[in-house]
């Protein structure tokens, strides 16, 4: 996962349709990423014409973390983007993004970062 290409890739979309970002991330209240807020607040300092957000949420179940970020916010869009997962994490972990795409709350636009 490389949170700067994701950035990247999104930019141009935001700039065109005016729109805010908000980029939020679920960790467990026991396990912070000290890394991952690093990274993307550096990166959201460098965005020109976009307004920029970051947020920390936490949870243990992410897709119930978001749906309720989405519901407090009035998001319009949610923007997942995949990842390359081993043939065991395929076989026992459980998709995000497969799940968000099962039940949508609004539109959802998934884009593969393999």
């Amino acid at each position: 996962m490389n949170l700067e290409v994701e950035i990247e890739i999104i930019i141009p979309l935001l700039k065109k349709l005016q729109a805010q970002l908000y980029i939020v991330h679920v960790y467990d209240a026991n396990v912070e990423n000290v890394e991952a807020k690093k990274i993307i607040t550096n990166r959201l300092a460098k965005v020109d014409d976009v307004k920029a957000n970051f947020e920390e949420i936490t949870g243990t179940d992410i897709h119930s973390a978001v749906d309720e970020y989405i519901s407090e916010n009035n998001a319009d869009l949610l923007i997942l983007f995949t990842h390359k997962v081993s043939l065991f994490q395929q076989l026992f972990d459980k998709s995000i993004t497969r799940e968000f795409a099962f039940h949508p709350h609004i539109p959802l636009l998934i884009i593969n970062n393999r």
